[in-house]
């Protein structure tokens, strides 16, 4: 694959997209990254995609690899813009570090098991085309339904507020 974006993990390294309509999703969202991680259990949380900032109360979502030895996918979100819910995989995926994987979340925001959000991960193997396999168990979460809040950050590829 001859296209990708590299991200060294450094602070300020990080794509991003303004504010638009199609970006303002606030019902069901699915992501999905080809990742390499140097590290699939980091230190600190690491960013693959958000649209997230806490000054003035802009929290919209925050897809992330879980720190510290466990390496569980998170997704967050909030209805508010204040406060956060969230959903976390059961299992961690399995992957060596440095190694690619496509990684997926998708919080469908009425179909939980009484009606409110449901987060279900996925992993699609390391290939240019992923083969969708469920991570672990369906993870419920959020009010009956859910949604998400259109905060007015950004989109940011590797980070969450500004880098």
């Amino acid at each position: 694959m001859s296209n990708y974006l590299y991200l060294p993990g450094v602070a300020g390294n990080y794509a991003s997209a303004p504010d638009t309509a199609a970006l303002s999703i606030t019902g069901d969202i699915d992501i999905q990254a080809r990742v390499a991680l140097d590290d699939w259990t980091p230190a600190q949380e690491t960013a693959i995609v958000s649209k997230y900032i806490a000054t003035n109360d802009h929290r919209s979502y925050m897809f992330v690899v879980r720190s510290g030895s466990t390496g569980l996918l998170r997704f967050y979100w909030s209805e508010d813009g204040v406060a956060l819910l969230a959903v976390t995989s059961s299992v961690a995926p399995t992957v060596s570090d440095g190694d690619y994987l496509w990684i997926r979340v998708i919080l469908d925001v009425d179909d939980g098991p009484i009606g409110q959000g449901r987060g279900i991960f996925y992993t699609g193997g390391s290939g240019v085309s992923p083969t969708w396999v469920q991570l672990g168990d369906t993870a419920g979460g959020g009010s009956v339904p859910t949604f998400i809040f259109d905060g007015l950050h950004p989109v940011e590829v590797g980070a969450y507020a500004n880098g």
